[in-house]
């Protein structure tokens, strides 16, 4: 697993991994967006987490992106669906310049 294999990924808030996608997928990429301490995440940090993701997207050159949110059963303080729609709060607050 290349996230097991990578001892710098921490999957902090807004750390972004970035992996190729699986063959035949149809996908160039894969980015996985560390949220932090599941017992910390909240709406506010799940925006942060989704802006730090634009300026990642912008960086890399990439227009398209979707958004999968894995449930996670140690996050006790927020909802899938709040946290997906945090997380692109963020990233669309981030997008206006």
């Amino acid at each position: 697993h290349a996230l097991a294999n990578n001892a710098a990924y921490k999957a902090g808030n807004g750390e972004v991994y970035r992996l190729m996608a699986p063959a035949g997928s149809g996908l160039g990429h894969v980015f996985v967006l560390g949220l932090g301490k599941a017992e910390k995440l909240e709406a506010l940090s799940a925006e942060a987490a989704g802006g730090k993701l634009w300026v990642f997207l912008e960086k890399a050159g990439i227009a398209e992106a979707a958004l999968i949110v894995d449930e996670d059963k140690a996050v006790k303080s927020i909802k899938n669906h709040e946290l997906a729609a945090h997380i692109v709060n963020g990233l669309m607050l981030r997008s206006y310049s």
